[in-house]
């Protein structure tokens, strides 16, 4: 599979993709500020996991980066492999680094689907990352994984809403895009938000008609 993407498209990607980096490397240099302080304390080995999962944050932002340079170019092939959604799921949740610091609710059907399962554990941190930075420490995060008659509709729900035109963070969106998925963003009736992803189970990849957007509705 070779998705396409116009060069206007590719370059907003890379802005938002460089914004993500530059903020990995600043928690990058103030962890390591911290534990060069010489001082022995029992956050040393939490701290040290914050950083290395930092450090792997911003590669998987760098290789994104590339990988919005070669969709231009029409280099960018997709691995997709049947995976048993769920399990992707739990284990991303299982290692991002925020998980401690909110109250974070998970709630998963078994699905699969035929997907590149890196992308895809990179699309779910992203929506949890950009929910932590809606909410405060201790506030509720809920990650819903429903399946939906043509794939799988994974929601994350928490803090303040992302925007107010219903677009996702452009990350988020160009990962379920390469799949033919989509993402959008809404204001709950309690003020709260929420951002949705759609993954189809088909191998429509680098299509805008993944599935009908409605289908977020009519599973909410």
């Amino acid at each position: 599979e070779t998705p396409s993407m116009t060069p206007d498209a590719a370059a907003e990607v890379v802005d938002a993709l460089s914004v993500n980096v530059k903020r990995s490397l600043s928690e990058i240099f103030e962890l390591a500020r911290t534990l060069s302080t010489g001082e022995e304390t029992r956050d040393d080995e939490r701290l040290l996991y914050q950083l290395m999962t930092q450090a792997q944050r911003m590669e998987h932002a760098i290789r994104d980066v590339f990988d919005a340079d070669r969709l231009t170019r029409g280099e960018l092939v997709l691995e997709r492999r049947t995976t048993e959604i769920a399990s992707l799921v739990r284990r991303v949740v299982h290692e991002f680094p925020f998980a401690g610091d909110r109250d974070l609710a998970v709630a998963v059907e078994p699905a699969t689907i035929m997907v590149d399962r890196d992308r895809v554990e990179r699309l779910v941190d992203d929506l949890l990352t950009s929910a932590v930075g809606r909410t405060q420490s201790g506030d509720r995060i809920a990650l819903v994984l429903e399946r939906a008659p043509d794939g799988v509709l994974i929601s994350v729900e928490g803090g303040t809403p992302l925007n107010g035109d219903g677009t996702a963070e452009a990350a988020a969106a160009f990962l379920a895009e390469l799949h033919g998925g989509w993402t959008r963003a809404e204001r709950l009736p309690d003020g709260t938000g929420v951002v949705r992803a759609f993954l189809p189970s088909g191998r429509n990849a680098g299509t805008a008609d993944g599935a009908d957007p409605e289908t977020a509705a009519a599973l909410g």
